[in-house]
Order: structure tokens, then C-alpha cells, then sequence
């Protein structure tokens, strides 16, 4: 599932962040993480219920870099999100323009869940990461959790900013993919 291919729409991104908590930032080209996890990514992704009797293999979130503040590399870890959050109108504070997050910038067990489900290394020679989010989307079609989306946070030993590539980015094939791995009866 990409946003602009096969005529997909179905996708929101943005990103939070911990030094302009007001600020939204919905209609970037971009969605950033930074380290210490003061830049927070939130993507969601709308599924079509799979085909009769097919199990799902895997899921995979893929993002495309556009930009690293320096050459710093980043531990991107994905966490399953807990509640609803709105595209325009989510910042370091707020989840939605009515709904604060529990803490500011997310809460561990309230606002997403505590473990990750995956996480990717990134580094200045990185072009496309993938992380391995097949735990989200199981919960979602298996388990019969609400799709909220995806929370990505920024873990490392110094300070670094990567954008990568958000829906409104002018070039599609760059735009944010989850690919799901299905086996069929």
C-alpha cells in the first residue's frame, strides 16, 4: 500500500515534536524522527479486509530518507498506537484538536503500546529502511485491535534528525509503503 499508486489514498502522516509542542506539521513533505525522541513519526494506513482464509506472512513499513542533519546514525523502533490521532491537527501535545495525548509527545501503554514491534538502524548511507511491523498489523486483522496506525521513535547515542519522505511528497515511488505478505488457502 502506497499513497498515489494503484489509486490508494488511504494513508496520514505527520510528526510531533518536543521543541515546537504546538506546532503541526500534517502537510509537510516530510515526516522527521529525531534522536531521544524529540521528533515522534505517526503513520496510518487503511486495509481492506484480507481475502478469505489467507494468513498473514509479513508486514513491512518502508521509508524512503530525504535528509540527516549530520552523519549520526538512528535506531528507529515502530510501536502500535493506542488512539486515534488527527493528521492536521496532532502536535507534541495534542492527539487530536480535542483529545490531549495522556503525556506530552505519547505515553508507553496509553497513547502506544510499550513494546516495539520493530525497529530498523538507519544511517547516512541508508536510501530506503524497512522495519518489520507484522505484530501491528496482526493485531489489527487477527487479534481485532482498532487501527490507529503506527508511532516511530528515534533512539541513538548522539543527537540526529532523518526525514524521510510523507504522502505529500511530490515524487510517489518515494512516498511511505507498507507491503503485506499474505498465504493463500
Amino acid at each position: 500500500l502506497q499513497p498515489g499508486v494503484n489509486g490508494y489514498n488511504g494513508a496520514r502522516d505527520t510528526y510531533i515534536n518536543a521543541w515546537a509542542p504546538g506546532e503541526t506539521y500534517g502537510d509537510k513533505t516530510w515526516i522527521s524522527v529525531r534522536a531521544f525522541e524529540i521528533q515522534v513519526a505517526l503513520l496510518s494506513f487503511a486495509l481492506q479486509p484480507p481475502p478469505p482464509g489467507a494468513q498473514l506472512i509479513s508486514a513491512r513499513l518502508r521509508l524512503n530518507r530525504v535528509f540527516q542533519s549530520n552523519p549520526n546514525p538512528i535506531t528507529l523502533r515502530a510501536y502500535r498506537l493506542l488512539r486515534p490521532w488527527d493528521e492536521a491537527t496532532a502536535s507534541w501535545r495534542q492527539a487530536a484538536a480535542d483529545s490531549p495525548w495522556a503525556a506530552a509527545g505519547g505515553k508507553a501503554g496509553e497513547d502506544y503500546e510499550a513494546l516495539p514491534a520493530g525497529e530498523a538502524t538507519v544511517t547516512a548511507d541508508t536510501d530506503w529502511v524497512e522495519m518489520d511491523v507484522t505484530k501491528i498489523v496482526y493485531a489489527w486483522q487477527e487479534l481485532g485491535a482498532p487501527n490507529y496506525g503506527i508511532m516511530i521513535r528515534g533512539f541513538g547515542e548522539g543527537h540526529v534528525e532523518y526525514r524521510f519522505a510523507s504522502r505529500e511528497h511530490p515524487t510517489v515511488a518515494r512516498h511511505p509503503t507498507l507491503i503485506l505478505t499474505y498465504r493463500l488457502p
